[in-house]
C-alpha cells in the first residue's frame, strides 16, 4: 500500500516547537508521508523576527518559503505555493490558518487545478462577520473541505452556526508536557509567601487589573506573592496599581521570561492566574498558561471566559470564578493558599489530565484520526 501524501501548511511552524506534534505523527503513524510548510520568515508579535528552522527529525520534510505580509495572520501569502505542490502532488492538504485568510484563498485556486482534500483548522469562539472578499473566502472553503479540526467545542459550534456542514472533530493546542513536568519538591517548612503568577500579554481583555486587586484583597489575611511576566500596553497602568494597594508594593514581580525559560517559572509558582474578559471581539480561545503550568504539577486558578471553563472542567486541575469578579478571585486565592492538600490535589490531577488530553501524544492522536477518516 502507497503512503498517504500528507502537505501541512502551518505559519506556526515556523518554530521547532510547533512542529513537535506533526514529527510525533509520522513516528506513529509510518503509513504517512508528510511535507510541511512553514514561512522562511515570519514577524512573530511574540518572538520577534524568527527564521524557520526545521525539526531534526524532519529533516528533509520541512520546508520554508517566502512569504509576502509576513507576521499578518490573515493577509500573508506564499511566494511559490502553487510550484511547491506541484513537486508532489498532496492526497489530503491541513490547512492550519484561519479560513478566512489569504492562504485560504490560495489553496482555493491550486485545489481548482489539482485534485486532493482539504481539512481546515477551526480557531474561532466568536461568531464574527468578515468583510468582503474575507467572508466570501470562508465560505467558499467551507463547502469545499472535507474535514475540519477545532480547537475546542465553543469553535465547533461557531462554526456550526456559519453553515460549516463537513465532519469536524475537536483537536486541541498540544502541551509539551516534557518540557513543562513537575520539578523537585521544596524543602518541607519552606517559610515564604503563597506565590501567584500570571504569563501573557499585559493588555484589557486578560484582566490583569482584577489580579492585582485580588491579590491586594487576599494579602490582607494570606501573605501573597504576585509574579507577572509578560508586556503590553497596559504594563504601566498596571505598575502603577500595583503601587496603589496598601501592602502590595514590593510584592508584585515584574519579568519578561522567554518560552525556553518558562518551565522553571512555573515551577517556582504555587499556583497559576487566568483572570480573562470576554469582549464583544473576543474570549480567550486557549489560554496556553493554564495547560503549561498544570503539566507542571500546579493547581490553577481561572476566569470563565472563553475556552478556560472548557480546560478547567475536562482536566479538574483548578478553580473556577465569575469574569470579573475580583472577591471571588480573591476567595479562590485564599482558598488554595489556605489549604496544602488541595493544591497538591489540584496539581496532580492537571497533570495527569493534560497528558491524556493534550500532550503532544494525545493530539497527534487525534491528527491521525482526523486525517484516516477522510476518504482519498
Amino acid at each position: 500500500m502507497r503512503p498517504l501524501n500528507l502537505t501541512v501548511i502551518s505559519h506556526s511552524c515556523v518554530l521547532p516547537a510547533n512542529q513537535r506534534v506533526w514529527a510525533k505523527v509520522i513516528a506513529l503513524d509510518p503509513g504517512i508521508s508528510l511535507r510541511l510548510i512553514a514561512p522562511l520568515r515570519w514577524k512573530s508579535s511574540l518572538h520577534g523576527p524568527l527564521q524557520f528552522a526545521p525539526l531534526p527529525a524532519l529533516a528533509g520534510q520541512a520546508t520554508g518559503i517566502r512569504v509576502y505580509w509576513s507576521g499578518n495572520l490573515h493577509l500573508h501569502t506564499y511566494s511559490d505555493l502553487g510550484p511547491a505542490l506541484t513537486q508532489e502532488v498532496p492526497d489530503i492538504l491541513f490547512l492550519d490558518e484561519d479560513p478566512h485568510s489569504l492562504v485560504g484563498w490560495q489553496i482555493l485556486g491550486i485545489q481548482a487545478i489539482m485534485s486532493f482534500q482539504t481539512i481546515i483548522t477551526l480557531k474561532q469562539n466568536v461568531p464574527k462577520r468578515y468583510p468582503f472578499p474575507f467572508s466570501l473566502i470562508e465560505r467558499a472553503l467551507f463547502r469545499s473541505t472535507s474535514a475540519a479540526a477545532a480547537t475546542s467545542e465553543e469553535c465547533l459550534a461557531v462554526a456550526r452556526q456559519k453553515k460549516y456542514h463537513q465532519p469536524g472533530m475537536v483537536v486541541h493546542y498540544p502541551i509539551d508536557t516534557r518540557t513543562f513536568r513537575p520539578a523537585e519538591p521544596e524543602p518541607s517548612g519552606a517559610d515564604r509567601p503563597f506565590r501567584i503568577g500570571y504569563a501573557g500579554r499585559l493588555v484589557p481583555e486578560k484582566g490583569v487589573a482584577d489580579l492585582i486587586r485580588a491579590v491586594g484583597q487576599a494579602q490582607a489575611r494570606h501573605p501573597v506573592e504576585l509574579h507577572i511576566t509578560g508586556t503590553g500596553p497596559e504594563e504601566r497602568h498596571l505598575r502603577a496599581l500595583a503601587a496603589e494597594q496598601p501592602g502590595l508594593a514590593d510584592r508584585v514581580h515584574w519579568t519578561q521570561t522567554p518560552h525556553d525559560k518558562m518551565a522553571p517559572w512555573y515551577q517556582s509558582l504555587d499556583a497559576l492566574v487566568l483572570p480573562s474578559h470576554t469582549t464583544p471581539r473576543w474570549k480567550e480561545q486557549f489560554g496556553r498558561a493554564l495547560g503549561e503550568a498544570m503539566a507542571c504539577g500546579k493547581p490553577v486558578i481561572g476566569s470563565d471566559s472563553g475556552f478556560i471553563r472548557e480546560m478547567i472542567e475536562s482536566t479538574a486541575g483548578g478553580l473556577l470564578f465569575p469574569e470579573g469578579d475580583v472577591g471571588a478571585l480573591a476567595r479562590a486565592i485564599g482558598r488554595l493558599a489556605d489549604d496544602a492538600n488541595l493544591c497538591r490535589e489540584l496539581g496532580e490531577r492537571g497533570r495527569q489530565r493534560v497528558l491524556e488530553l493534550y500532550s503532544v501524544d494525545a493530539v497527534a492522536g487525534k491528527l491521525i484520526e482526523l486525517i484516516r477518516s477522510v476518504p482519498v
